[in-house]
């Protein structure tokens, strides 16, 4: 499923799909930079950078404008749910509005799922869509013991997490860190090993444009395209909030932009302001 290939698990594998960009086979190479354009949205913008940023208890406008980015990316912003869900509970109001807009429009392109077609997991989500929230907090638990199992149920468990009663919701927090802690939501931590050389997905393709092979510099070119339009939403939003006269953001946006770049972000931040020209 292409969706589950931009929302879970995609990251982990970037490393090798770059590397699989100068194999010998151009076949190999073609499906490599198709991989990279469908799934590494998150990681060519430097989207780890944003996940920390939501912790930057010094500037809640920084919090602001990493919300606003992540939720550009759709549902590339996977991995950053569990910390999502603990903005929509900020003693800030502004940052909870706005990780709740982040999490409500995760759910519209995340869809029902499939849970519901495996039996266990269907009996604990009609535990979970139960009048009586003991009931719903005993449905989040049990999926919680499922592990790996419970991944279908996620797009449940996400709402759950906004039950009105306290004991349900924290059930289903608890329930969707630990599909984290799995990695079913997948990963921002796509460099590889500690001590690896870095990989910078947007300079790799760029460089496959000059292959040998017109099938290869054409699925490179597709993939840019793609990535440049994943980025541009981000990019154009925290340009306008540094380039505003007036904008209160300007300190805040720049520094994520500067965080971005170091990252590694820099040919996806420029081909996303080309696009826009």
């Amino acid at each position: 499923d292409v969706e589950d290939l931009r929302s879970f698990g995609a990251p982990a594998s970037l490393k090798l799909q770059t590397a699989l960009l100068e194999n010998e086979d151009w076949r190999v190479r073609c499906a490599a930079a198709w991989a990279l354009g469908t799934a590494g949205g998150a990681a060519a913008l430097g989207a780890r950078r944003l996940a920390e940023a939501l912790f930057d208890q010094g500037d809640p406008q920084i919090q602001l404008l990493a919300l606003e980015a992540l939720g550009n990316l759709g549902l590339g912003a996977a991995p950053a749910l569990p910390s999502i869900i603990k903005k929509m509970f900020d003693d800030d109001e502004t940052v909870r509005e706005a990780a709740r807009v982040v999490h409500a429009r995760f759910l519209v392109l995340r869809g029902k799922g499939y849970g519901a077609e495996v039996p266990e997991v269907a009996r604990l989500l009609r535990k979970l869509a139960n009048e009586d929230p003991w009931h719903r907090k005993l449905g989040a638990q049990g999926l919680r013991d499922l592990g790996l199992a419970a991944g279908p149920a996620l797009p449940q468990l996400l709402r759950a997490v906004m039950d009105d009663d306290f004991d349900a919701s924290v059930a289903a927090t608890e329930a969707v860190e630990g599909l984290s802690e799995l990695r079913v939501l997948g990963s921002f931590d796509w460099r590889g090993p500690e001590g690896s050389d870095d990989v910078d997905i947007g300079k790799a393709l760029l460089a496959a444009l000059k292959d040998d092979h017109w099938a290869v510099v054409l699925h490179a070119a597709e993939a840019l395209a793609k990535l440049a339009a994943a980025a541009a939403p981000a990019v154009l939003k925290l340009t306008d909030r540094l380039e505003f006269e007036d904008s209160p953001f300007k300190f805040s946006a720049r520094s994520l932009l500067q965080s971005l770049r170091k990252e590694g972000a820099g040919n996806m931040l420029e081909l996303g302001e080309v696009l826009d020209a």
